[in-house]
Order: structure tokens, then sequence, then C-alpha cells
């Protein structure tokens, strides 16, 4: 089951900001690197778990968690000079429910 969730999150992460098969920014993507997948979890049993994040999750869930390189907005050549840095890496985490049949 995990194996298809990640088959299935990585198809929908692709579709969803504009990115090659091995994650790579197509042309109107947000990103401005290969995006990473840090983790993703599904929860169905064993309930409650605390995710990778520290986060309870008490219900079944999917927990997710990836990085994305991004050029900032403001000041964004002073900002990457101080850090030494192309871009900054966003980090976006997201746990969500799922749709349980009662």
């Amino acid at each position: 089951m995990q194996d298809e969730a990640l088959e299935l999150y990585t198809g929908l992460l692709a579709r969803n900001l504009r990115l090659t098969p091995d994650h790579m920014p197509l042309e109107g993507s947000i990103a401005e690197g290969q995006v990473e997948i840090i983790s993703l979890v599904l929860y169905t049993s064993g309930l409650p778990v605390t995710c990778p994040n520290g986060v309870t999750i008490t219900r079944p869930a999917i927990h997710s968690c990836i990085s994305v390189p991004v050029w900032p907005v403001m000041y964004r050549a002073f900002l990457l000079s101080l850090m030494g840095r192309e871009f900054i890496d966003m980090v976006v985490h997201v746990d969500s429910e799922l749709p349980v049949d009662n």
C-alpha cells in the first residue's frame, strides 16, 4: 500500500507543481530546481502516532513533507548572497486525514 501511495502522490505532486517525473521543474513551475520528497507516510492503524514533524495523528491520514527550491520575492540578490545560495528551500509539511467509510 505504501508503494501505491507514493506512486499516486508523486504523480499528483508533479502535476500540481509542473514537474517532470524525476521532480525537475517544467516551464511555469514555482520550483527553481529538483523538488525533494522528504517524507511520505500512510497511517491507517496503530493510532495515535506522531508524524516525523511532531504532529499527533489520531485518525487515518497521510503525512507528507517536501522541499521546494524557490526564489525569494523580496531582496532576493541580497538574501541569497548572505546565505551563499542560489535559491531558498521552502519546506511544506501537510498531514491530511483520509476519508473512512463508516
